[in-house]
Protein backbone atom coordinates (compact mmCIF):
# COMPACT_ATOMS: atom_id res chain seq x y z
CA UNK A 1 0.00 0.00 0.00
CA UNK A 2 2.83 2.40 0.81
CA UNK A 3 4.26 1.79 -2.67
CA UNK A 4 0.95 2.70 -4.31
CA UNK A 5 0.56 5.86 -2.22
CA UNK A 6 4.15 6.84 -2.99
CA UNK A 7 3.47 6.35 -6.71
CA UNK A 8 0.31 8.48 -6.49
CA UNK A 9 2.36 11.18 -4.76
CA UNK A 10 5.03 11.22 -7.50
CA UNK A 11 4.39 14.83 -8.51
CA UNK A 12 4.67 16.00 -4.90
CA UNK A 13 7.74 13.82 -4.23
CA UNK A 14 9.46 15.40 -7.24
CA UNK A 15 8.62 18.85 -5.89
CA UNK A 16 10.16 18.00 -2.51
CA UNK A 17 13.21 16.16 -3.85
CA UNK A 18 14.09 18.43 -6.74
CA UNK A 19 12.68 21.85 -5.88
CA UNK A 20 13.00 21.61 -2.10
CA UNK A 21 9.43 22.81 -1.57
CA UNK A 22 6.87 20.86 0.45
CA UNK A 23 3.30 21.16 -0.87
CA UNK A 24 0.82 22.37 1.74
CA UNK A 25 -2.14 20.10 2.45
CA UNK A 26 -5.45 21.70 1.51
CA UNK A 27 -7.77 19.56 3.56
CA UNK A 28 -8.26 16.26 5.27
CA UNK A 29 -11.53 14.76 6.21
CA UNK A 30 -14.67 13.09 5.03
CA UNK A 31 -17.85 14.79 3.89
CA UNK A 32 -19.79 11.76 5.17
CA UNK A 33 -18.38 11.41 8.71
CA UNK A 34 -17.86 13.82 11.59
CA UNK A 35 -15.74 14.44 13.44
CA UNK A 36 -12.95 13.32 11.17
CA UNK A 37 -10.04 15.54 10.36
CA UNK A 38 -6.53 16.81 10.93
CA UNK A 39 -5.84 19.00 13.93
CA UNK A 40 -2.62 20.90 14.77
CA UNK A 41 -0.98 19.92 18.05
CA UNK A 42 0.92 21.90 20.68
CA UNK A 43 4.25 20.47 19.44
CA UNK A 44 3.80 21.52 15.82
CA UNK A 45 2.59 18.15 14.52
CA UNK A 46 -0.83 17.33 13.10
CA UNK A 47 -3.02 14.64 14.63
CA UNK A 48 -5.62 12.87 12.51
CA UNK A 49 -8.64 11.83 14.57
CA UNK A 50 -11.97 10.48 13.52
CA UNK A 51 -15.03 8.49 14.36
CA UNK A 52 -16.95 6.09 12.17
CA UNK A 53 -19.88 5.27 14.45
CA UNK A 54 -22.06 6.73 17.17
CA UNK A 55 -20.37 4.42 19.69
CA UNK A 56 -16.94 5.76 18.69
CA UNK A 57 -18.24 9.31 19.03
CA UNK A 58 -19.34 8.61 22.60
CA UNK A 59 -15.89 7.13 23.40
CA UNK A 60 -14.18 10.12 21.81
CA UNK A 61 -16.26 12.57 23.84
CA UNK A 62 -16.10 10.69 27.15
CA UNK A 63 -12.78 8.88 27.14
CA UNK A 64 -10.57 11.01 24.92
CA UNK A 65 -11.85 14.52 25.51
CA UNK A 66 -13.14 13.90 29.04
CA UNK A 67 -16.42 15.60 28.09
CA UNK A 68 -19.31 13.22 28.93
CA UNK A 69 -21.84 16.01 28.38
CA UNK A 70 -20.92 16.03 24.68
CA UNK A 71 -21.52 12.28 24.42
CA UNK A 72 -25.05 12.81 25.74
CA UNK A 73 -25.79 16.00 23.77
CA UNK A 74 -28.69 15.31 21.35
CA UNK A 75 -27.13 17.67 18.77
CA UNK A 76 -24.37 15.08 18.30
CA UNK A 77 -26.31 11.84 18.89
CA UNK A 78 -25.96 10.44 15.37
CA UNK A 79 -23.45 10.88 12.57
CA UNK A 80 -25.88 12.94 10.47
CA UNK A 81 -26.28 15.31 13.43
CA UNK A 82 -22.52 15.56 13.82
CA UNK A 83 -22.05 16.22 10.10
CA UNK A 84 -24.48 19.16 10.39
CA UNK A 85 -22.42 20.46 13.33
CA UNK A 86 -19.03 19.69 11.78
CA UNK A 87 -17.66 23.22 12.23
CA UNK A 88 -18.41 23.19 15.98
CA UNK A 89 -16.87 19.75 16.45
CA UNK A 90 -13.79 20.63 14.41
CA UNK A 91 -13.33 23.76 16.49
CA UNK A 92 -13.72 21.77 19.70
CA UNK A 93 -11.25 19.05 18.64
CA UNK A 94 -8.87 21.65 17.24
CA UNK A 95 -8.78 23.55 20.53
CA UNK A 96 -8.30 20.32 22.50
CA UNK A 97 -5.44 19.11 20.27
CA UNK A 98 -3.76 22.53 20.27
CA UNK A 99 -3.20 22.16 24.04
CA UNK A 100 -1.51 18.72 23.80
CA UNK A 101 1.45 17.19 22.07
CA UNK A 102 1.04 14.44 19.50
CA UNK A 103 2.35 11.65 21.75
CA UNK A 104 -0.24 12.42 24.44
CA UNK A 105 -3.06 12.66 21.90
CA UNK A 106 -2.12 9.34 20.32
CA UNK A 107 -1.68 7.60 23.66
CA UNK A 108 -5.06 8.81 24.87
CA UNK A 109 -6.75 8.01 21.55
CA UNK A 110 -5.30 4.49 21.61
CA UNK A 111 -6.54 4.01 25.17
CA UNK A 112 -10.01 5.20 24.13
CA UNK A 113 -10.06 2.99 21.02
CA UNK A 114 -10.22 5.97 18.66
CA UNK A 115 -8.55 5.77 15.24
CA UNK A 116 -5.67 8.20 15.03
CA UNK A 117 -2.49 8.96 13.16
CA UNK A 118 0.17 11.57 12.63
CA UNK A 119 -0.34 13.47 9.39
CA UNK A 120 2.84 12.98 7.40
CA UNK A 121 4.06 15.47 4.86
CA UNK A 122 5.52 14.63 1.48
CA UNK A 123 9.06 14.94 2.87
CA UNK A 124 8.10 12.32 5.48
CA UNK A 125 7.04 10.03 2.63
CA UNK A 126 10.25 10.69 0.69
CA UNK A 127 12.31 9.82 3.78
CA UNK A 128 10.16 6.87 4.88
CA UNK A 129 12.50 4.05 5.91
CA UNK A 130 10.34 1.37 4.26
CA UNK A 131 10.85 2.86 0.80
CA UNK A 132 14.64 2.72 1.21
CA UNK A 133 14.65 -0.57 3.14
CA UNK A 134 12.61 -2.32 0.46
CA UNK A 135 14.74 -0.97 -2.37
CA UNK A 136 11.95 1.17 -3.87
CA UNK A 137 14.35 3.94 -4.96
CA UNK A 138 16.55 3.84 -8.05
CA UNK A 139 18.92 6.38 -9.54
CA UNK A 140 17.99 7.81 -12.94
CA UNK A 141 20.49 9.73 -15.05
CA UNK A 142 19.59 13.33 -15.90
CA UNK A 143 21.30 16.41 -17.35
CA UNK A 144 22.19 17.45 -13.77
CA UNK A 145 23.47 14.02 -12.73
CA UNK A 146 21.79 11.04 -11.09
CA UNK A 147 18.47 11.76 -9.35
CA UNK A 148 16.27 9.52 -7.18
CA UNK A 149 13.11 8.05 -8.67
CA UNK A 150 10.67 5.46 -7.37
CA UNK A 151 10.29 2.08 -8.96
CA UNK A 152 6.74 1.35 -10.14
CA UNK A 153 4.63 -0.05 -7.26
CA UNK A 154 3.60 -3.24 -9.04
CA UNK A 155 6.54 -5.37 -10.13
CA UNK A 156 6.22 -9.11 -10.58
CA UNK A 157 9.20 -11.43 -10.18
CA UNK A 158 10.26 -11.44 -13.79
CA UNK A 159 9.34 -7.87 -14.73
CA UNK A 160 12.09 -5.37 -15.29
CA UNK A 161 11.50 -1.71 -14.60
CA UNK A 162 12.56 0.46 -17.51
CA UNK A 163 14.99 3.11 -16.35
CA UNK A 164 15.50 5.64 -19.09
CA UNK A 165 17.50 8.83 -18.90
CA UNK A 166 15.70 12.10 -18.18
CA UNK A 167 16.32 14.11 -21.36
CA UNK A 168 17.64 17.64 -21.38
CA UNK A 169 15.11 20.37 -22.09
CA UNK A 170 14.44 20.36 -25.83
CA UNK A 171 16.50 17.21 -26.51
CA UNK A 172 13.58 15.40 -28.14
CA UNK A 173 11.76 18.36 -29.66
CA UNK A 174 12.68 17.65 -33.29
CA UNK A 175 11.90 13.92 -33.03
CA UNK A 176 8.49 14.67 -31.53
CA UNK A 177 7.72 17.30 -34.17
CA UNK A 178 8.68 14.87 -36.92
CA UNK A 179 6.47 12.15 -35.46
CA UNK A 180 3.48 14.47 -35.01
CA UNK A 181 3.77 15.96 -38.50
CA UNK A 182 4.20 12.60 -40.25
CA UNK A 183 1.16 11.77 -42.41
CA UNK A 184 -0.94 8.87 -41.13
Amino acid sequence: MLDVVAEMMGFALNQVLHAGEEPEPVGMGSPMVAPYGAYPTADGQTAVLGTTSDREWRRLARDLLGRPELADDPRYAHNGDRVRHRAELDQLLGAWCAQRDLAEIQRRADEAGIGNARLNGVRDLAEHPQLAGRGRWRQVDSPVGPIPALLPPALARHWTAVSGRVPALGADTEAIRAEVSRPR
